[in-house]
């Protein structure tokens, strides 16, 4: 118990000091310019979406002659693609930069630092078989299920009374794993799809920046809880053992 106490504390104390450093990352890296790419505002694209153009022929007023012309009246349906949130970078040695023009003339820069990209169903498959993509899409589904099994058990005892500390204690201990264990299979299916879809993900001007570390708040929590778990597990030791004294 001791032990696991100290491992869960020192743990927590590395990720806590690698979640502040990751704030403080420079990068070094080399880059290349590729030509021919541009980052363009442009609308909908027919790959991305369906579009129904109303379409309407009337008599001309003038001579009869039948006169056919397209409304600016259209609808867009949204086509299936797959969508994946990617954190990029600037590529560096370019000289255009994204710029917000203002209402009253200011210019603001734009960084962007996550993006969501978007690529058509049928370039999807091309690079990620369809059952793997499934079974990436649902990695996730029993370590949640595990999650609300183990939260719902705990809510319970505590709701009819039963309080027993140790089997809390332990749920708590359980719980801390699988937020763990969650961000630990959120890396590697991030890895493995951002690995796969390399050449598609190519963004203009930008890299794909894959950072190791990545978001810590579900492991701190994780750790928090598998800490706490061990604090109740060691009160309720002490305390069984001033009553064996008494």
């Amino acid at each position: 118990m001791k032990n696991k106490l100290k491992i869960y504390s020192v743990l927590l104390v590395v990720v806590l000091v690698a979640s502040v450093c990751k704030y403080f990352n420079v990068y070094h890296h080399s880059w290349t310019n590729r030509p021919g790419e541009e980052l363009i505002l442009d609308s909908l694209n027919e790959n991305f979406a369906k579009i129904d153009i109303n379409t309407q022929t009337w008599a001309d007023t003038i001579d009869g002659t039948p006169v056919t012309q397209t409304s600016a009246n259209w609808h867009a349906q949204d086509k299936c693609t797959f969508e994946i949130g990617v954190p990029v970078r600037k590529r560096g040695g370019l000289d255009h930069y994204l710029y917000s023009r203002l209402t009253n003339g200011q210019q603001v820069m734009v960084d962007m630092q996550t993006v969501k990209i978007k690529i058509p169903i049928e370039e999807s498959q091309k690079n990620i078989p369809f059952v793997f993509s499934v079974v990436l899409a649902f990695a996730f589904v029993p370590f949640y299920i595990w999650l609300f099994v183990i939260v719902w058990k705990i809510l319970r005892s505590v709701y009819k009374g039963e309080v027993f500390v140790t089997q809390i204690a332990k749920g708590l201990e359980k719980a801390g794993k699988l937020l763990v264990a969650l961000w630990v299979v959120g890396r590697i299916v991030a890895y493995i799809i951002l690995s796969i879809m390399k050449k598609n993900l190519l963004m203009a001007g930008y890299d794909i920046d894959f950072p190791i570390v990545g978001e810590l708040s579900s492991v701190i929590f994780g750790l928090i809880l598998m800490i706490v778990s061990q604090i109740i597990l060691r009160g309720k030791e002490l305390q069984d053992e001033q009553e064996l004294t008494i």
